[in-house]
């Protein structure tokens, strides 16, 4: 006990005498650069700059404001974790933003913790005299510079320089692209229209109306793609991801796009391919293209085969120079082609590596029916739901036509009547005796790689890995063997 005391008392002594030093060394200081010339200033305060550093237990980053990457990636970071704790805040709505921000004022200090490790903030600014020309005649004038000041234990200095800041670099990324608006960019000949125009389309995976089987594979699959760069980086391969949209209009190809391109926060570049005329356009546009986007070609089946005169345009060549260019970038890249019939698009897409998905986009189903009355009345019972879905099972009819026949009326009753009734229409004017439709299963199933192997490595069997590998979705037709009844 009496050792305890004498070891307390020990530590004590050497904090107070720390203490002492430091601030002795502090007062000396000023009075050095007070009372002495500049160049004996410096002779003198160096040793005392090293003393005090030695002495202290703290280490400080400045993150200038001149260096904008660092500090608007701290800016973004900050403002996304100032707790309740902090009584002040800056409110500011960037034009490209949606929401509000909140960030640190001046003086004011803000704790972060990370991997246990306490991290302090400071915002401070202060002013420096800028050089500016009135009249050829150089006048200094105050210029007012911010910069954060990031305080932490000096044992944790390789934590702070080599985890927390790639941290806060990552972070800050995934929050701006979380929070900004995207954007929609359409091509004339092989450059980009300005300005772009805002994403506005309403549609979200809650709200397609697919199978909700289907669905849930694409999110995942979208998922798993968006979480994998290290596994690409690993492989060695560029990160990205190919899909076949293909079915007749109306079956809901571009909702998907733009519930994709929210999903995983990526600007659309709608490429219209009539627009080109040599493969050389095509390296212009790419260029042009943000580091993480989604590139969209519709209606591929369409696109006509060159001439065959040396620099005209063909789809091998635009492949190719996407594959090589997406390839230097190492950023998160998605590739969407839009069909209306599979046995017309050139067998060059077709390929094996090529697409890593092909996705039919088939005719309304049960579960895309409920999702459409939920999302037009707010319903997800009625008594005229089984019938509904009987004839579905029966007559080939787009989400889309569905919609717009739930439109005609606010009321409820009103408008699944006159879907009723569209039906029993869509059904004579087919001729249906026998119904046929498709039984709402989607199948996801691997194509064989070249050469007989087994394809690439997978990710829940949705066809990662080696060029080869790819990923059917295949709808299965089924006769019910009964006859609908047409009133």
């Amino acid at each position: 006990m009496e050792s305890q005391t004498k070891a307390n008392a020990t530590s004590r002594s050497f904090l107070t005498i720390a203490s002492s030093v430091a601030a002795s060394a502090m007062i000396a200081r000023t009075f050095v650069s007070t009372f002495f010339p500049r160049q004996l200033q410096t002779r003198i305060s160096s040793p005392l700059l090293t003393l005090r550093s030695a002495l202290s237990t703290d280490h400080t980053i400045l993150i200038l404001e001149s260096e904008p990457h660092l500090f608007l990636a701290c800016k973004t970071y900050l403002s996304s974790i100032i707790s309740s704790s902090t009584s002040k805040f800056k409110a500011t709505k960037h034009r490209d933003a949606t929401t509000i921000t909140l960030s640190l004022v001046n003086e004011q200090e803000f704790l972060d913790v990370f991997n246990g490790i306490e991290f302090r903030w400071r915002l401070l600014s202060r002013n420096n005299l800028h050089t500016v020309y009135f009249d050829g005649q150089p006048k200094r004038v105050p210029q007012k510079i911010q910069f954060f000041e990031l305080c932490f234990h000096k044992n944790h200095k390789n934590t702070a320089l080599n985890s927390y800041l790639r941290y806060i670099l990552d972070e800050s990324e995934r929050i701006r692209a979380a929070d900004r608006s995207l954007k929609i960019h359409t091509n004339k000949g092989c450059y980009w229209l300005l300005p772009p125009a805002e994403l506005l389309h309403p549609a979200t995976f809650e709200t397609l109306a697919m199978d909700s089987e289907l669905k849930q594979r694409i999110v995942e699959d979208l998922s798993r793609f968006s979480k994998s760069k290290e596994w690409y980086k690993e492989k060695g391969k560029p990160w990205t991801r190919s899909y076949l949209l293909y079915g007749p209009s109306g079956t809901g190809k571009s909702s998907l796009i733009a519930a994709m391109a929210k999903f995983l926060r990526l600007d659309i570049y709608d490429l219209n391919i009539k627009e080109l005329q040599w493969n050389s356009g095509i390296k212009l546009l790419l260029l042009g293209m943000s580091s993480r986007s989604m590139l969209v070609v519709e209606d591929i089946d369409c696109f006509k085969k060159p001439s065959g005169k040396d620099g005209d345009f063909s789809l091998s060549g635009f492949l190719g120079f996407v594959d090589w260019m997406w390839a230097s970038t190492g950023e998160e890249r998605v590739l969407v082609f839009t069909a209306k019939k599979k046995d017309r698009v050139d067998p060059v897409l077709l390929q094996p590596g090529r697409v890593d998905i092909c996705l039919p986009m088939g005719y309304c189903s049960a579960s895309g029916f409920k999702v459409l009355a939920w999302n037009h009345h707010g319903i997800n019972e009625h008594w005229r739901f089984r019938e509904i879905e009987g004839l579905l099972e029966d007559v080939e009819v787009t989400p889309a036509e569905v919609g717009e026949e739930l439109m005609r009326s606010e009321d409820v009753d009103v408008a699944l009547d006159s879907l009723v009734q569209f039906l029993h229409r869509k059904g004579m004017e087919s001729g249906v005796e026998n119904g046929g439709g498709f039984s709402g299963e989607g199948n996801w199933q691997r194509t064989p790689a070249m050469g007989g192997g087994r394809g690439g490595l997978s990710f829940g069997g949705l066809g990662y890995g080696r060029r080869g590998g790819r990923v059917n979705i295949v709808r299965r037709r089924g006769r019910r063997g009964r006859r609908v009844v047409i009133s």
